[in-house]
């Protein structure tokens, strides 16, 4: 772009908005892996018809995400991704309120990522937040379920085996998605 005087004006639209591309790429790495995450949850079948089994593989690229992450609030990111495609239609979701079940854990891993930063590389730490976090959805669909009358199979049984359940299956998650990125660093 030419100004008055003639001259070509030099990049003046990247100082206008200055561009950091790994930032943007770390964004939206962070997003896929939470899209990833939900969508191997819809299709991951899984026949042992245990609560919060799929919490291993979620947990795991929550907490992997996070971890390598320099964002702030990586994990909401991620959980960004996951709440964007549970409303896709081809991955079968029937609960209308699974993004806000699942974006929940994600919010809940970036606060306890930040409550103790001391501990942000230790892998029972992190493990400990993603089993926590993890067990948000069951509290959270018992929420829902008191307030609409919305009613969850997995909470028909009662309340006791599936928190214990979803806490025990994010720990798992939590260590192995933590364990990976723990590897990788002494690499």
């Amino acid at each position: 772009m030419k100004t008055t005087t003639g001259k070509w004006q030099a990049r003046s639209i990247t100082k206008a908005f200055p561009t950091n591309w790994a930032f943007a790429l770390e964004t939206i790495l962070l997003f896929a892996l939470g899209s990833l995450a939900i969508t191997l949850h819809a299709k991951l079948r899984i026949p042992i018809k245990v609560p919060g089994h799929h919490g291993l593989e979620f947990m795991a690229l929550i907490i992997a995400g996070r971890s390598i992450s320099r964002i702030p609030f990586g994990s909401t990111i991620s959980g960004l991704g996951v709440a964007a495609f549970c409303f896709l239609p081809f991955l079968g979701f029937k609960d209308p309120f699974m993004p806000i079940v699942f974006f929940i854990p994600a919010l809940l891993v970036d606060l306890g990522f930040r409550a103790l930063p001391g501990f942000q590389k230790k892998v029972w730490y992190l493990a400990i937040i993603a089993a926590l976090a993890h067990a948000t959805i069951p509290l959270t669909r018992i929420f829902i379920s008191l307030l609409t009358g919305y009613q969850y199979g997995s909470l028909m049984g009662g309340f006791v085996y599936p928190f214990f359940s979803y806490i025990e299956f994010g720990l798992l998650g939590g260590l192995l998605g933590a364990g990976v990125v723990w590897v990788f660093r002494k690499r």
